[in-house]
């Protein structure tokens, strides 16, 4: 087997790797995107309830109702903190395998040049084989008529 044979081997073998790589990033991507969008509703719920509770405060409602919406409001931020932190966690994973994707990504790049320059030197050796075989005949072929 051909040195250059060896390393397609080796260079499917991290392409397929590179491939679960890439999935495994866009799985990532997908759920960074996901959760931050449900972030910026839980933003968008907490400016319209603030706007609604400016609202409350000038109407004649009981203080129990204030206390309420005030609860209510903190549960939000509390969900808010939340989302920021789970999206902290889940930007540094996606970060991760960005990396490792890239990472994988070229060493695929690195192993393909390498097999096309094996490729090429096996290449032009193999046609200075056939060149020095074809001399050597055409050499026996003149010292025979001679």
């Amino acid at each position: 087997m051909k040195r250059s044979q060896k390393f397609t081997s080796i260079l499917k073998l991290a392409q397929v790797e590179e491939l679960k790589a890439s999935s495994q990033m866009q799985k990532s991507l997908a759920q960074l995107k996901k959760l931050d969008a449900a972030l910026l509703d839980l933003q968008r719920y907490q400016t319209e309830y603030s706007l609604q509770y400016q609202n409350y405060k000038t109407k004649s409602v009981t203080v129990g109702d204030l206390k309420r919406f005030q609860a209510f409001m903190e549960q939000i931020q509390k969900a808010i903190l939340q989302q920021e932190n789970m999206l902290k966690k889940y930007r540094l994973d996606a970060e991760n395998t960005l990396n490792a994707w890239l990472r994988k990504q070229g060493r695929v790049i690195a192993l393909r040049n390498a097999t096309e320059t094996m490729q090429q030197t096996e290449e032009v050796e193999s046609e200075r084989r056939e060149q020095s075989r074809a001399d050597e005949i055409n050499t026996n072929k003149h010292r025979s008529t001679e």
